[in-house]
């Protein structure tokens, strides 16, 4: 089973393996405590910086695949993610 997240336009493939990871009690980032100092939208910018970084090493910096590898439908959408979270 995946699960989409549609955050600005951009989709967000959360795999099986993560949920399993986070079922069988991990600490990881799907298994945080929900309470009054949970921050979906600081969760949500740690993993998008998380595979936004990634992905900008492991394509050497290049933008044009970057935005191929992470599903977005321009380069100029990895380009303002990049900066809104800082990576690059």
């Amino acid at each position: 089973m995946n699960v989409n997240i549609n955050i600005e336009g951009a989709t967000i493939e959360v795999i099986e393996g993560l949920i399993e990871a986070s079922k069988a009690g991990n600490e990881t980032i799907l298994n945080r405590d929900i309470d009054d100092n949970f921050d979906l939208k600081a969760v949500m910018a740690e993993v998008a910086s998380h595979y936004l970084m990634r992905a900008v090493e492991e394509n050497g910096g290049n933008m044009n695949k970057v935005s191929r590898a992470l599903g977005f439908t321009s380069y100029q959408t990895a380009v303002n993610w990049a900066r809104k979270y800082g990576v690059k």
